[in-house]
């Protein structure tokens, strides 16, 4: 799988929520697919990672015609990014999950519930 790099201003953060995955105990698989996912995200949202809202990326998400799976492993990514920027100081935001239903949020982003 070739290298995706992300856009310059999410660099540096993205680098080291994958080092800490790795810490973790990720595979490399896994942590090759999550910086492919991020970096998709990062270069399609542009900007600061600081400045996203959940607007933001309800637009990004719904406008893709991805397949359930895909779906779920790109939100995956991006909840453990975003959650992770906050608990390591990165950034104060994050309100979006945390005011919005995350049953709502799941099926915006996986797909109709059933």
């Amino acid at each position: 799988m070739k290298k995706q790099h992300p856009s310059p201003l999410w660099a540096e953060s993205i680098n080291l929520w994958l080092d800490s995955l790795k810490a973790a105990g990720y595979s490399p698989n896994t942590i090759g697919t999550r910086r492919c996912q991020m970096s998709a995200l990062s270069r399609a949202l542009e900007g600061d990672p600081r400045d996203v809202e959940g607007d933001d990326l309800l637009a990004h998400f719904a406008a893709k015609d991805w397949k359930p799976e895909t779906r779920k492993g790109a939100k995956n990514a991006c909840v453990s990014y975003f959650r992770w920027l906050k608990v390591s100081g990165r950034s104060t935001w994050l309100t979006w999950v945390m005011r919005t239903s995350p049953s709502s949020y799941a099926a915006a982003a996986t797909g109709p519930v059933r």
